[in-house]
C-alpha cells in the first residue's frame, strides 16, 4: 500500500490540484456568468486565494504574468482587459500550480528514496493537510 502511495505521489499531487483547479474554475465561470467579464467579489476572490494558497511556490511567480499578457491581448485584440486577466490567470496558475505539486510528488519520491518510508509518508501528509488546510479556509472565510 505504502508502495502505492509513493509511487504514485505525483500523478496523485497533479491530479488533486487540477481537481481543485476545476473547482475554482466552475466558482469564477459562474461568477462570469452572472456578472459578465472580469468578475469580482467576494466569491470570486475567496476562489483566487484558495489557489493562491495551495500554489504558493507558483502564485507570486503567475501573479506578475497575467496582468502584462491582459495589457497586450487586450490591445492586440480590443477585448476586455478584465476579461483577458481572469482567463490569463487562470491558464497560468493551472500550468504553474500543477507543475508545482507534481515537483512536490517527486520530492516525495526522493526523501522515500533518500531517507525513508517514514519521513516521504509523513511528508506527503504534510502536503495533504497543506490542501485541506486550503480548503477549509476557504469553505471557512
Amino acid at each position: 500500500m505504502a508502495d502505492r502511495i509513493i509511487g504514485d505521489a505525483p500523478k496523485t499531487c497533479a491530479a488533486l490540484h487540477g481537481l481543485a483547479w476545476m473547482v475554482v474554475a466552475a466558482t469564477w465561470a459562474l461568477k462570469w456568468f452572472r456578472e459578465g467579464p472580469a468578475p469580482s467579489g467576494p466569491s470570486y476572490n475567496s476562489a483566487k486565494e484558495f489557489i493562491s494558497r495551495l500554489d504558493v511556490f507558483a502564485h507570486h511567480t503567475v501573479h506578475e504574468w497575467p496582468m502584462r499578457i491582459a495589457t497586450t491581448a487586450s490591445t492586440w485584440f480590443s477585448a476586455d482587459l478584465g476579461a483577458c486577466y481572469t482567463v490569463s490567470f487562470a491558464v497560468l496558475i493551472l500550468l504553474a500550480g500543477t507543475l508545482q505539486w507534481l515537483l512536490l510528488g517527486q520530492l516525495v519520491q526522493w526523501a522515500d528514496k533518500r531517507f525513508g518510508r517514514k519521513l516521504s509518508l509523513a511528508l506527503f501528509g504534510l502536503f495533504a493537510l497543506w490542501g485541506l488546510g486550503s480548503l477549509i479556509l476557504w469553505i471557512a472565510v
